[in-house]
């Protein structure tokens, strides 16, 4: 056996982009059942569902060094107030 047998494609593969993928992909094929599948789960696993699609892996340098790290992705969103013109 050679060293290159043990190098799987899927060691470079972001998991959290996979996953969503494919829970895309499946919502695109049934979108009925996912949703169903959604609503029966209990709010805790829902919360954590939807902390896996805010969920990436990003490659930062840290000493002169990429490395690939973890970070959660959210949108910041403006507050409304007087200054933004927004309605109170």
């Amino acid at each position: 056996m050679t060293m290159d047998m043990l190098n799987a494609p899927f060691k470079k593969t972001d998991e959290f982009n996979f996953f969503n993928n494919q829970f895309r992909s499946l919502h695109e094929r049934d979108s009925t059942y996912i949703n169903n599948l959604v609503q029966q789960m209990e709010e805790g696993d829902r919360k954590f569902l939807k902390e896996l699609f805010e969920t990436k892996r990003i490659t930062i340098e840290k000493d002169g060094v990429p490395q690939d790290v973890v970070r959660r992705i959210i949108t910041v969103k403006k507050r409304g107030g007087v200054s933004s013109g927004a309605p109170n």
